[in-house]
């Protein structure tokens, strides 16, 4: 016995359901006639733009806000840095040109020297006060010290570079140093020897701190040109804007005002 099975062609009783009224609405097939047409004509993607947009716009604001914040810290620090550079560099200049002097009131002119024995009798000799000119070197070796400190952690890559040139030029007076009881140290520090100093040839000690052809007068001319320049960056620092651009001019000082 065979079965004859006449296949159905017409499959439109599938969507009876899906009349005028629900192509605005869900249908059997649980399609949504309208969420379709909001997808096709754009309605969901400029809903979506706007709200992360809005979103985004939050974001950027915050992160601004933080980079203006960052930016606005590190040049307080890199100006407290600079201006201690420039401050120590006044410093060494003002304590260089005591030794520097060349005038009626120079270190370095004979004058009555008087001393008193430990029995208390004086005596009176023409000659260098050499405890002053030490305390006087000693005084300009601690202002170099501090100041190349300061100079080797500002943040500044061009005051750091200058810094080292600066201890270059010092290494090579190590050997006349030396003679002075006057030590160059491995981090280009100075130490001094008391009582090799005042045992020196006084000829050495004028060439080392004497006049404009003298060590000292050389490190406060490098000392002036770093303060110059990092009184500059300090200016800049202080007049950067969030635009990356500077609000106002600045200038730079006269160099060795105090000691020409």
């Amino acid at each position: 016995m065979s079965i004859n099975i006449t296949p159905r062609t017409d499959y439109s009783y599938l969507f009876n359901s899906l009349g005028t009224s629900n192509r605005t609405g869900s249908s059997m097939l649980d399609f949504n006639f309208s969420d379709y047409n909001s997808i096709k004509n754009g309605s969901y993607g400029k809903l979506l733009r706007a709200y992360y947009a809005k979103d985004s716009s939050a974001t950027d604001s915050a992160a601004k806000s933080e980079d203006k914040k960052k930016a606005s810290t590190s040049s307080e620090t890199a100006v407290k840095e600079l201006t201690a550079v420039s401050t120590e560099a006044s410093a060494l200049q003002t304590s260089a040109a005591k030794l520097i002097n060349k005038g009626t009131d120079s270190l370095f002119k004979e004058k009555d020297i008087t001393t008193t024995e430990s029995d208390g009798t004086t005596s009176t000799v023409r000659g260098y006060d050499v405890n002053a000119i030490y305390d006087a070197a000693n005084d300009f070796i601690q202002k170099y010290n501090s100041f190349i400190g300061k100079g080797a952690d500002v943040s500044s890559s061009s005051i750091n570079r200058e810094t080292e040139s600066l201890k270059s030029l010092v290494s090579n007076y190590k050997n006349s140093l030396g003679k002075a009881g006057i030590t160059v140290n491995d981090d280009k520090t100075l130490s001094v020897d008391e009582k090799k100093f005042k045992a020196s040839d006084i000829t050495t000690l004028k060439s080392l701190f004497n006049g404009n052809t003298s060590f000292a007068y050389s490190v406060a001319t490098k000392a002036s040109l770093i303060g110059t320049n990092a009184t500059s960056e300090a200016n800049k620092a202080k007049n950067y804007t969030s635009s990356g651009s500077y609000s106002d001019t600045y200038s730079s000082g006269n160099l060795l005002n105090s000691i020409i």
